[in-house]
């Protein structure tokens, strides 16, 4: 039986600010209203639009996008005491440093394993779960296609992700791994649905400088964490800047990276020592996810004589295609080697990276750099900033998976555990045993991964303005005293009765109906202009399911629900 629609009055919203430049051509006038000289948002007419080579193949897309798809709900699990997402959450809050906040990642994970790790995806069915997620991105009314103009010429795109309201959040800038371009990018999709859609934060997506827009799109081509870090903060210093009207929606700068992109995000966290007073740091976290850590003895690894070198080989020169256009005669190689089990493209266009560096070094602009790394012009002796490192104060977290044959373990993870043990830094580490190369949200219970990030981004947050809204519902008609206890962990279904309103089913552990609400969307996260399309009902029933809590008071024969959710201010 439902108690029907109820709804608490007086509840402030704020003004309908952003939806689809697809879709309306009035709010892509909005969005551009945050366009500087540098902060460009191209049109779909743009030439940084264009389809570019080095893509993921066509039948690869209709193999994961299509036939393979599944669409992640943020639907909670059952969890024993102590083990829920939220108790995680007010763990990692209460903890001061990354290295605390790894103590108690790694004793929730070791003390809720049963309701924590996710034993229906082994092997490499992770892999293609995680490349097969669906989100439709280019579809989506608050994500917006943005273009960075940094010093050197260097143009570097992204996709702006915004709540679409004037309040100052957290502000999460992610980017992305080898290869991926925000046009396409798979595995790393996960993160811009948890951190945005189910958190608080705004989120800025950054290709990596191996991907093929970023090769089409600039004159020098790199890869790895110096040209990424120096990236990191030339677009973090361009966005808190008070010539950039984006600034008014920041109250902190959280950088994560996974991957390759990790390592860009380690080198920004020593940048970050050396721009800005101690108590005004640019950015205020790090969290690298399964990062390289070590990128010549890496590389090395990935393309060392054998099966697996030839197959990375390959797979380096499909990924890279855009390179024939800049390095000449790339592909006139001795394909013979092959039968040799020598890989032959990665070489040439590493030792083409090489010289190219050492002749056109990336330009730092208004960054400042460790003065032992003034003078070095090398491509290995830049990427090797770890020497410096030893009393970084930056709060750092670094997590990996112990199967990982892309980023191996020894050669990264493990050895800055045992290296950072003597360092006076706030860098903490966590290894998952289940997973392949951080395939967390479905070796893991997604609403607790989604906590843990979250937690880790507001846990750094001192600036942002936090209050719990609530409907209070008097339910004792449809509960007992007895049984009241059962909506401590609720279950609920979401409906749309319209496109401005979600109907929201509480039901028993048996599935039966207990009561229901009715919440306007405009009371919750998002601000839309539109009418709620697909992709965006998409994001309101995730940002449901991980932050929609109940809570029961008994008194008497009388019983009261209170439904509540965070909202920024």
């Amino acid at each position: 039986m439902g108690i029907g629609r109820h709804f608490a009055a007086g509840l402030l919203t704020a003004p309908l600010l952003f939806c689809s430049l697809a879709r309306a051509s009035v709010s892509h006038d909005f969005v551009r209203s945050f366009q500087t000289p540098k902060i460009l948002f191209p049109s779909e007419e743009s030439d940084f639009m264009t389809i570019n080579p080095g893509r993921y193949p066509g039948w690869m897309m209709t193999l994961f996008q299509d036939l393979l798809a599944w669409t992640p709900t943020g639907q909670k699990s059952n969890y024993s005491e102590g083990c829920r997402p939220e108790d995680l959450t007010r763990s990692m809050m209460e903890s001061g440093d990354a290295k605390h906040q790894a103590q108690v990642i790694e004793e929730h994970k070791n003390r809720c394993q049963k309701s924590f790790e996710n034993t229906r995806f082994l092997g490499p069915i992770n892999t293609l779960k995680m490349m097969s997620m669906k989100f439709d991105v280019h579809q989506h009314a608050l994500i917006h296609p943005i273009v960075f103009k940094l010093p050197g010429s260097v143009k570097l795109k992204g996709l702006l992700a915004l709540k679409g309201d004037f309040k100052k959040r957290p502000f999460v800038i992610m980017r992305l791994g080898v290869f991926s371009n925000v046009e396409e990018f798979l595995p790393e999709r996960y993160l811009l649905m948890q951190l945005f859609e189910q958190g608080l934060a705004n989120v800025l997506v950054l290709e990596n400088t191996t991907g093929a827009d970023y090769i089409a799109n600039n004159q020098r081509w790199s890869m790895g964490g110096y040209d990424e870090g120096l990236q990191n903060l030339q677009v973090v210093k361009m966005l808190r800047s008070s010539a950039s009207p984006l600034s008014q929606l920041i109250s902190s700068v959280h950088l994560m990276g996974i991957s390759l992109g990790g390592h860009g995000v380690l080198f920004a966290s020593l940048l970050n020592e050396y721009n800005g007073k101690i108590d005004k740091r640019p950015i205020q976290s790090f969290t690298a996810i399964c990062p390289v850590v070590n990128l010549k003895e890496t590389m090395e690894v990935l393309k060392a004589p054998g099966i697996k070198g030839l197959v990375v080989d390959h797979w380096a020169s499909l990924r890279l295609a855009g390179l024939t256009n800049k390095i000449p005669r790339i592909l006139d190689m001795d394909w013979s080697e092959t039968l040799k089990l020598e890989p032959v493209f990665l070489p040439k266009a590493i030792n083409y990276l090489l010289k190219m560096y050492a002749e056109f070094p990336p330009q730092r602009g208004n960054v400042e750099l460790p003065p032992e790394l003034e003078q070095v012009k090398d491509f290995w002796g830049v990427n090797n900033f770890w020497p410096l490192y030893r009393n970084n104060k930056s709060s750092v977290l670094v997590m990996a998976t112990v199967d990982d044959h892309l980023v191996p373990l020894e050669k990264n993870f493990n050895w800055l555990k045992n290296n950072s043990k003597s360092w006076q830094s706030d860098l903490g580490t966590v290894l998952f045993e289940k997973g392949y190369h951080c395939t967390l949200p479905v070796s893991y219970d997604w609403s607790t991964v989604a906590a843990m990030l979250n937690a880790r981004v507001m846990s750094k947050d001192k600036n942002t303005r936090l209050k719990l809204r609530e409907v209070v519902l008097d339910i004792s008609e449809q509960v007992t005293p007895e049984n009241a206890h059962q909506i401590k962990d609720p279950i609920f279904d979401l409906s749309w009765p319209s496109a401005s309103e979600v109907l929201v089913e509480f039901k028993s552990s048996l599935g039966k109906v207990i009561f229901t609400v009715l919440l306007p969307v405009k009371e919750l996260d998002f601000t839309f202009r539109d009418s709620l399309q697909k992709p965006e009902k998409a994001s309101v029933e995730r940002w449901l399911n991980q932050n929609l809590q109940v809570k029961v008071d008994v008194a008497g024969n009388k019983i009261m629900a209170k439904i509540q959710w965070p909202s920024v201010l």
